[in-house]
């Protein structure tokens, strides 16, 4: 039961390492393969105990460890070897080895590497087969006996042309009792071998009879997909870099040029670029790497930058340094974030170091440098001046703090604009001691437009002892020459009058308007009848009628008794006024019995 369970495990373990690993020369796979024998035909060595056969042909080129072979050797005791130059001294051949191990002979394949003596029985026998990509040498030993034994030893070694497999079967190969047997293979120095499981140099646990085949076969770990990632740099920039996961894979070696950072066992990576080279990463398996696969990175060296030239290397606080630097096509400077394409112009406000990285603008590669470059800074005048409003007309005057000497944008200190609006003026301080300008400070100034002051008078032409109302309109608040503060002044004046109002607005701002009050005695009209006439409206402008039912002939006088118009009336008679002038009047209606008189105001205002 045990070697059924051996073998189970022999075959899932290759199946785990098949999903890891492919053909190569240098590494094999050993697992058991069903048994069968080929026949045991064509040529036929004669060899003694401890015997060592010529060369002999294979038939085909057969790959071992990575080197080609077309001829061999057979060994009596149980193996071959594809060393044909070091076993000549039979008296030396040891009857079995543990593989590998440096000690003579190597290179070999050993079916059941022991003391047999064909010299007193069994046959061995050698053919190739098959035609070709797919020949076999098929080497047979049959019914070999240990030397001073006896027992029936009986296996092949097949070799496999193309794939390089070796196949091993045994028929039967008992343990004898006392010697130790070694089944396996082993490469041309005796640094690497494969031996079947519990067979390398032990006393094999099987019975006489019991068949058993193995086979040895080359294998390579597969290598990753291509990489993917950028294949032009900037120096210093950082990329990244990844393949397709590998099947079966337990991590990545990665390798990067000379002067790369970055490292990583995944399927990426993050890497900083040196110079100019291959990338490369191998898949990692429990058999082995893989082949690693290579992915070419070209790098651009990264621009360096260096000042050329700053003037003045002093300043006044504020004022401007001309910067040049060299070795890119386009700079920045810090602080200020400055970008041009050959200078800079930066403005200190105070003692500065100033770092300038560059960009090659065809490549797009930033300097890994700053090329930086220190400006001393003289304190300029820090200046203050006062701000204000005016009415218009008047003048302001601007009274800047803290320098010595002052420069204006309006030429003079003092202003007075014409129009009303808000106005900025620019004030410039200057120090005496280290002649530095100060920053611009800013005098606002609002202009206020004066008001429209407006005065008139419900009548304008008066007799003595009337009365009539001054009204004044504009502004905010009023005085009249008269004592009076209100928009509105009734006034009863004995003489013709000027009156004049002085108005402001909510700002300040004063204007004033004149109305002419005409006062007469109206001593030229006299009114013998009864005031029976009416007449609408009063006061008029163009048109007015009477009202009374009367007959007889109406006249009109101006305050100096003039007749100014005649006309003959009765009841509802509508006279025309409008070729009279604005002021008082006296209308007299006639009758042959008597005379009215009404006094009427012509206003069109």
């Amino acid at each position: 039961m045990r070697p059924l369970l051996m073998l189970l495990f022999s075959l899932l373990f290759f199946q785990k390492i098949k999903a890891q690993c492919a053909y190569t020369c240098s590494n094999y796979a050993v697992y058991p393969i069903t048994f069968t024998t080929y026949p045991a035909t064509g040529n036929t060595l004669t060899l003694a105990d401890d015997d060592v056969s010529s060369t002999v042909q294979i038939g085909f080129t057969f790959q071992f460890f990575c080197i080609n072979n077309t001829m061999l050797r057979v060994c009596s005791n149980g193996f071959l070897t594809f060393d044909l130059f070091s076993m000549f001294i039979t008296s030396q051949l040891p009857y079995a080895q543990s593989l590998p191990t440096l000690t003579n002979p190597n290179a070999v394949i050993a079916w059941n590497w022991n003391d047999l003596d064909p010299s007193v029985g069994g046959s061995i026998t050698y053919t190739t087969i098959g035609t070709s990509p797919n020949q076999k040498f098929i080497l047979t030993y049959t019914n070999v006996p240990m030397w001073s034994i006896g027992g029936s030893y009986s296996g092949q070694i097949v070799l496999h042309e193309t794939t390089n497999i070796v196949d091993i079967f045994t028929s039967s190969a008992g343990n004898n009792g006392w010697l130790t047997h070694t089944q396996g293979i082993e490469d041309f120095w005796g640094t690497a071998g494969y031996a079947v499981p519990g067979r390398n140099l032990t006393l094999w646990n099987v019975s006489p009879n019991q068949p058993s085949a193995w086979r040895f076969s080359p294998y390579t770990t597969p290598a990753p997909g291509s990489i993917s990632g950028p294949t032009l740099l900037c120096e210093g920039t950082t990329a990244n870099y990844s393949v397709v996961p590998a099947s079966g894979a337990l991590g990545y070696l990665w390798q990067l040029p000379n002067g790369w950072t970055g490292t990583s066992t995944t399927a990426a990576i993050s890497a900083t670029p040196g110079v100019t080279g291959n990338v490369s990463v191998a898949a990692m398996y429990t058999c082995a790497a893989s082949a690693p696969v290579f992915y070419a990175v070209t790098v651009t060296p990264a621009p360096f930058v260096s000042v050329l030239q700053a003037t003045p290397q002093q300043v006044c606080t504020g004022d401007t340094v001309f910067i040049s630097m060299t070795g890119a096509n386009s700079y920045t400077l810090q602080p200020g974030n400055l970008v041009s394409n050959g200078f800079l112009i930066p403005t200190p406000f105070g003692n500065t170091t100033f770092s300038i990285t560059g960009t090659d603008t065809l490549t797009g590669c930033t300097s890994l440098n700053q090329a930086n470059v220190n400006v001393l800074t003289i304190p300029s005048p820090t200046i203050s001046v006062n701000s204000g409003d005016m009415c218009l007309g008047n003048t302001f005057t601007m009274q800047p703090l803290g320098a010595d000497g002052y420069s204006f944008s309006s030429i003079f200190p003092v202003v007075s604009p014409t129009v009303a609006g808000t106005y900025s003026y620019v004030v410039i301080g200057t120090s005496s001691v280290n002649g530095c300008n100060s920053l611009p400070a800013i005098s606002h100034l609002t202009v206020h437009a004066l008001p429209t002051v407006t005065a008139a008078v419900t009548r304008s032409t008066m007799c003595t002892k009337e009365t009539t109302t001054l009204l004044a309109g504009g502004a905010t608040t009023y005085s009249w020459n008269n004592g009076f503060i209100s928009p509105s002044v009734i006034i009863s004046p004995t003489t013709t009058s000027t009156y004049t109002v002085w108005g402001e607005n909510e700002f300040g701002c004063a204007a004033t308007a004149t109305v002419l009050v005409k006062v007469t005695s109206c001593q030229g009209i006299v009114d013998n009848g009864l005031p029976v006439l009416t007449l609408y409206p009063n006061p008029a402008s163009e048109v007015i009628t009477l009202t009374k039912g009367l007959t007889g002939q109406m006249r009109i006088y101006d305050m100096e008794g003039r007749i100014l118009l005649e006309h003959a009336v009765s009841s509802g008679t509508l006279i025309d006024i409008s070729p009279l002038p604005e002021g008082l009047y006296q209308v007299v209606l006639f009758t042959s019995n008597y005379q009215s008189t009404q006094r009427l105001i012509i206003q069109r205002r």
